[in-house]
This record gives structure tokens, C-alpha cells and sequence, in this order.
């Protein structure tokens, strides 16, 4: 199989680590890596190729992509790329080439990578609640349209903007008053996410891995704290409540997911604990919040997946010892 995350990627490091005691052949490629690197792929036999070693996978999971720059291509005038271009083409053509080789694989893992906006119509259109959301420029008009003392204002995609490869910036959500809001007369900026904020009685982050449910409540001061504060961030593993499980394995059958981390809340309010739904993190972490309730149940959960959809696809894999329960318990 292949794993396609950077080389520090801590969850494809714990899972392959598994996968490799167990007998199972695990190709990581690293999507910032060399794009000179004698990475192929034969369309007529569907084969791999690294280097001397070739594979057919039969499972490719992508955490994690390139960052895309749009901005690629020749001059107008048909003059030569500069240096830079031409590492952008570079960089670009080759998230392309893994994006595309990915979707080659009977099991690729997401196959769909719905956005926020088709998240939210679809939670609520499937009876699971969620905040009353708006995305613009204008954040005084936004404000004007919604109420409620209190506004979560967050990026559309992702929150992390990478000025080069694994060199982060965090645009992290935060909660503003709706009267500053209101008074803002800022030029437009780019499109950001407005939601009326929900006072809430606990936090979930909910992992979905290929029919498992497993669970954290969070305790935070604020959105950003488990990047800028992480030790002030309170997790611990729980059962989480009937309807949170049933909410997420809906979005999670509804979207053809084989995994997932969802983001709820326990409503404060009337009708008090009812689920809200927040979002849905196609490539949602999950060794920081092992680590810090000291429960590994998300990474073994990672594996029997990845062991499942193997040996599924796998001609001839039959059965022998099972050391997936050995290790994983």
C-alpha cells in the first residue's frame, strides 16, 4: 500500500511502523519531496515504480497534498519561465501526478473531499444541526446578518497557509463580539467563514476510521490554543453520546468515507446536549490528541483499516497468524 505524507508525518509514522511488523509492504512518498526523484507510474499495468522497487497498491491513502500555486504557466508573450515558475510548475505537476496516481488505486482513501459549505447543507439536510453559517468579505454586513452576542469568524479551507513546504502560518479561527464586528469599516478582505456562536456544555473531536467510532472531549480557552497554548488544552478519551455516533456515521456513510474526524458540540442550550455539527477534517490528526489523553485507540483503529482494505484487495492473502491483535491489543 501507500502512505502519501511528509516524512514527519507522526500518524503515517505509527501506523507504518505496524503495518511493517505484520508483513504488510508500505510505500510512504513524501509529496514535498525531491520532484527529480525517480518516482513513475505505468498506466498499461498499473504499476509503481520508485526507484528499482515496483508495486501495485492496493490501497493509497493521501493525508496530505502539495500546496497548489495557480499562478504556473509560460508568459503571454511565450517567453522562457524564470526560476521560480519553473519550480512552481515543478511543484504543481508533481501534486498532480500523486493526486492522479492516487485515484489510480481500487482503495484510495478519501475518495470524495467534500468542503465545508457541501458539509454543512448536507448535515443539515440530513436533520443534524448546525450553526447558522455565512461566508463573505464583508465582515460588518456578515455581522449584521446574523445574531447572537457572539461570532466564530474562520478560513474557509484550511487554516494553515505555507509560505514553502512544512513552513506553517495559522490563520486560526477566533471568537469575536458581535458589536466590534458590527463597527468594523475594513476594505474587503478575502472570503471567510461567519458562524453565530454556540454556547456549548462540552467539545468532541469524533474519529471515524472504516466503521469505528472513537472520541475526545476537548476543554479549551479558545480555537487556537492547541497550536499556540497546546499544553492549556484538557483531552481526554470518552463514549460520547448516542446521537453525537449517530450524526457522524451518517455524514461519514453519506459522504463514502473510510475516515474522518469530526468536530462537535453539546449544545448548552434548548434542546440541551443536542449535537452541532462544525466540520468535517478529511485529514484530521490524531497522534496529538492520543498523546495527550495517553489513548492509542485511533492509530490501532488505522491500522485494522488499512489491514482490512489490504488484505480485501489483496489476490491470494490468506490467512495466517493474526499478529494486528498481538500488537494493537
Amino acid at each position: 500500500m501507500v502512505l502519501v505524507g511528509r516524512e514527519s508525518d507522526a500518524e503515517f509514522l505509527a501506523v507504518s511502523r505496524i503495518l511493517r511488523r505484520i508483513g504488510i509492504t508500505v510505500l510512504g512518498i513524501d509529496p514535498d519531496g525531491d520532484s527529480g526523484c525517480a518516482l513513475g507510474f505505468d498506466v498499461s499495468t498499473g504499476l509503481i515504480t520508485v526507484g528499482d522497487l515496483r508495486m501495485r497498491p492496493t490501497v493509497v491513502w493521501a493525508r496530505h497534498g502539495l500546496s497548489m500555486d495557480s499562478t504556473t504557466g509560460s508568459a503571454c508573450d511565450g517567453s522562457p519561465f524564470g526560476a521560480s515558475a519553473l519550480d512552481r510548475f515543478a511543484r504543481v505537476s508533481r501534486a498532480e501526478f500523486i493526486d492522479q496516481l492516487a485515484r489510480t488505486a481500487t482503495v484510495c482513501v478519501p475518495r470524495r473531499r467534500p468542503g465545508l459549505l457541501e458539509q454543512l447543507r448536507d448535515a443539515a439536510r440530513l436533520g443534524i444541526a448546525t450553526p447558522r453559517t455565512l461566508v463573505g468579505v464583508d465582515a460588518a454586513a456578515a455581522a449584521a446578518a446574523l445574531t447572537g452576542p457572539r461570532i466564530v469568524v474562520k478560513a474557509l479551507g484550511s487554516h494553515f497557509v505555507e509560505s514553502g513546504p512544512g513552513l506553517l502560518t495559522g490563520v486560526f479561527a477566533e471568537v469575536l463580539d458581535r458589536a466590534e464586528l458590527l463597527d468594523r469599516s475594513e476594505p474587503a478582505g478575502p472570503p471567510m467563514v461567519f458562524q453565530e456562536y454556540v454556547e456549548h456544555q462540552r467539545e468532541l473531536r469524533v474519529y471515524y476510521v472504516h466503521g469505528e467510532l472513537h472520541a475526545y472531549a476537548v476543554a479549551k480557552s479558545s480555537p487556537a490554543e492547541p497550536w499556540l497554548s497546546p499544553a492549556a488544552v484538557r483531552v481526554r478519551a470518552v463514549r460520547p453520546p448516542d446521537a453525537v455516533l449517530r450524526a457522524a456515521r451518517t455524514l461519514a456513510e453519506a459522504w463514502e468515507l473510510h475516515y474522518c474526524a469530526f468536530d462537535f458540540l453539546l449544545r448548552a442550550g434548548e434542546p440541551a446536549g443536542e449535537p452541532v455539527f462544525l466540520e468535517a477534517n478529511l485529514n484530521g490528526d490524531w497522534r496529538w490528541f492520543e498523546t495527550a489523553a495517553g489513548d492509542p485507540r485511533v492509530t490501532h483503529a488505522a491500522v485494522r483499516m488499512l489491514r482490512a482494505l489490504h488484505r480485501r484487495e489483496s489476490a491470494g492473502d490468506g490467512a495466517g497468524i493474526d499478529l494486528l491483535s498481538f500488537l494493537c491489543g
